[in-house]
């Protein structure tokens, strides 16, 4: 994985969702198994926790893939010259129902069926 790709548009975004660009960077870069997860329209999901172990999700295009994509009127092609460089969309806490089965999971019990590409 290159880089992230950050302006005000996903800090802000994710931001009011309580997360900061280092722990969303952090959830990205320490993906354990089912994830990182495709959702379909180029997006990708992550589960797990940052350095401080915090809950989160991720949710994050490659550029590669957000080229001509409109995601809030925002141009990729000229953010960044590398193609494998992650555009955060959304990041926010994880409740605490989907803390738990993320804790399944990991153990491998009921719900640990993964989807991992």
């Amino acid at each position: 994985m290159a880089g992230f790709i950050w302006n005000e548009w996903n800090v802000a975004h994710v931001a009011k969702h309580g997360v900061t660009r280092r722990q969303a960077e952090y959830v990205v870069k320490h993906p354990r198994r089912p994830f990182p997860s495709y959702e379909g329209d180029d997006k990708w999901l992550v589960q797990g926790q940052d350095e401080d172990g915090n809950y989160l999700q991720v949710i994050y295009v490659l550029e590669s893939d957000a080229r001509g994509i409109d995601y809030a009127d925002l141009d990729l092609i000229d953010v960044s010259g590398d193609p494998d460089s992650v555009f955060v969309v959304h990041a926010r806490p994880l409740e605490d129902d989907e803390k738990r089965r993320l804790r399944r999971r990991r153990k491998g019990g009921p719900g640990a069926k993964g989807n991992r590409p």
